[in-house]
């Protein structure tokens, strides 16, 4: 390792190959190749390596070559652009200095010297579009942004736009849980695009999360039910108030409902609404959706298929892998409630997955093992099935 540290390369010298030979100083590094070659010499005993000038580099038609650097690699690829454009550095402080002015980042030093733009399009592009565009509009164009523009500093326009890219998921949660889930949307549309927020380092990097994540402080909890169901109109309450009633009845065996309603009925703001009261009692609830869109509105939602690691594709004879002696078997153990949105889109299968599932890890042969199961949708959005048909 300390041999590596004090080994001389040829960016190294070049910075001391300024210094001892002030022709040099006409010179771009890429250019350097041309008029001097870097060797290996023994001098009083050392072998060291250095620039050394070609006799007659008017023969030579030597052409300088730089390896390629991703622009995800923030400084070094600004790095890089510099020693493309700037003559005569003798350090790398030297590299990063403009009219006197020493710059912390080689980013700084090329926006300092022209060579890039600064973010300023960016934001103004999202700003008009702020105007006019839904909230899921503008995190497809921040997607764009990231993936086909650049910017400099993601994490700077994240933080500007973040409240109205927000906006929707905040009717439904807090702002401040609005914006995990929409932060964690992003990354799965970057995902689908082939990146990550691994390409943008400057930003906060997701970490997988575990089934813990999203429950919230009793307080936290008893602010944002009560809220949630002094604004429930009576049906919804009705609703609310027989569930929880059953969740408090010790001696129940089963009990399974079915919340149907159009688009725009409040079916989300309901399962909501239970799910922040059941944490009041202390209850574990389990939110999720057949589809990752519809997940990302409830909260702490997660899909189908990863609480029971249901196979794709799904057949009759299809089971989950999941392991009586397992992590995600003992989670599901615990779990008080199950709220699932959307299930009119799933088949059946799934939902038989489920029971036989809950079946063997709580050991009893009662419907869903015995747990609370919320089922929500609507059937109206559905076509009608017709078996052996092809559209």
């Amino acid at each position: 390792m300390t041999s590596a540290l004090n080994q001389v390369t040829m960016l190294i010298d070049y910075f001391a190959l300024n210094l001892r030979d002030i022709e040099a100083r006409k010179y771009l590094y890429v250019d350097i190749p041309r008029y001097y070659t870097f060797k290996k010499e023994k001098i009083n005993g050392k072998t060291i390596s250095h620039w050394v000038k070609r006799s007659n580099y008017r023969s030579y038609n030597c052409i300088g070559r730089m390896y390629t650097v991703s622009p995800t690699q923030i400084e070094l690829f600004h790095l890089r652009l510099l020693l493309l454009n700037v003559k005569g550095a003798t350090s790398f402080n030297d590299l990063k200095t403009v009219k006197g002015e020493i710059y912390q980042s080689f980013l700084e030093t090329c926006l300092a010297l022209g060579l890039i733009e600064d973010d300023d399009e960016w934001k103004r592009a999202m700003d008009e579009a702020v105007g006019w565009m839904m909230p899921r509009q503008l995190r497809k164009l921040f997607v764009r942004i990231l993936i086909h523009c650049q910017p400099l500093h993601p994490d700077e326009l994240w933080e500007s736009f973040k409240i109205a890219m927000s906006e929707d998921y905040a009717r439904h949660f807090g702002m401040l849980q609005a914006q995990k889930k929409v932060y964690a949307q992003i990354g799965a549309m970057l995902l689908a695009e082939g990146k990550s927020f691994t390409d943008f380092p400057q930003m906060e990097q997701l970490i997988e999360n575990n089934e813990e994540e999203g429950n919230v402080t009793i307080e936290q909890a008893m602010e944002v039910g009560i809220r949630q169901y002094n604004q429930l109109n009576k049906k919804q309450k009705e609703i609310v108030d027989l569930i929880l009633n059953r969740l408090d009845d010790k001696s129940r065996n089963s009990h399974c409902f079915y919340i149907d309603g159009p688009g725009g009925s409040g079916k989300t703001f309901v399962y909501t609404t239970i799910y922040y009261l059941a944490q009041i009692r202390k209850k574990r609830v389990c939110t999720m959706a057949f589809t990752g869109i519809a997940a990302t509105l409830l909260p702490a939602g997660k899909t189908v298929h990863k609480i029971f690691r249901l196979p794709v594709p799904l057949f009759v004879d299809s089971s989950s892998p999941i392991k009586i002696q397992s992590k995600e078997a003992q989670y599901l153990k615990e779990i008080d409630i199950f709220i699932w949105d959307e299930a009119p889109m799933a088949p059946r299968y799934a939902l038989e997955i489920m029971d036989r599932t809950l079946r063997d890890i709580m050991n009893n042969d009662v419907l869903f093992g015995g747990k609370i199961v919320i089922l929500g949708g609507d059937f109206r959005q559905l076509l009608p099935i017709k078996i052996y048909m092809v559209i």
